[in-house]
């Protein structure tokens, strides 16, 4: 079973909250006064139905704690909130149980960690949590990244490259494939991690 960790501003609200998702998850809760202990197991899933999410500091201690975990805040008003990182998804009060539910289980990709950052496939974002950056990728950086994450420290030829993510489509050359990985590889580098894409003979290879 699915484990959440559900952040309320009362205990009221968080105990009908848990009592409500502990039929589907293995749930926890905590006040959004209380300090955000580092969990023993990663959460799958956090819940968070507190106005703090506006407050940067706050947003950057639960994303620390928390990430990789999938993260749904509960807010008044989705528009006034501008701040907020994309890989935080925000859903507008009220709170209609069933809808919410469905929302939570609905979020089925979880980010992978690489090094010190999170790639979120199904947001084309990577994240550095602890400098509080993001970098946006294309369909194909996500793509090209992804596949090297399967095949982590192993050298993945251009030739397998090209087979996967392109389907050695006539129009596609190894120069387009070289394009998106100097892109892919720029993209890192604002985040600190040039280092984890790495050039081998005839081919690439994630170091993680």
């Amino acid at each position: 079973m699915k484990t959440l960790l559900i952040i309320a501003d009362s205990f009221v609200l968080g105990d009908a909250l848990q009592r409500y998702f502990s039929q589907t998850f293995v749930v926890d809760q905590l006040l959004d006064t209380e300090d955000f202990p580092q969990p023993k197991v990663p959460y799958d899933r956090v819940l968070v139905v507190s106005e703090k999410i506006q407050d940067h500091l706050w947003q950057k201690k639960l994303t620390n704690a928390f990430l990789p975990a999938a993260i749904v805040c509960v807010v008044g008003d989705v528009v006034t909130f501008h701040d907020v990182p994309s890989y935080i998804t925000l859903w507008q009060k009220p709170i209609l149980l069933p809808a919410l539910a469905h929302k939570l289980h609905e979020i089925l990709m979880q980010p992978i960690p690489i090094d010190q950052l999170f790639f979120f496939p199904h947001k084309r974002l990577m994240v550095h949590p602890v400098k509080g950056q993001t970098g946006s990728l294309t369909e194909k950086e996500c793509a090209v990244l992804q596949y090297l994450w399967q095949h982590k420290n192993t050298t993945v030829s251009k030739e397998q490259l090209l087979k996967t993510v392109w389907q050695y489509h006539p129009d596609i050359t190894t120069h387009t494939l070289e394009t998106h990985i100097y892109r892919l590889r720029k993209k890192l580098d604002v985040l600190h991690h040039p280092h984890l894409l790495r050039f081998d003979t005839g081919g690439y290879r994630l170091c993680v």
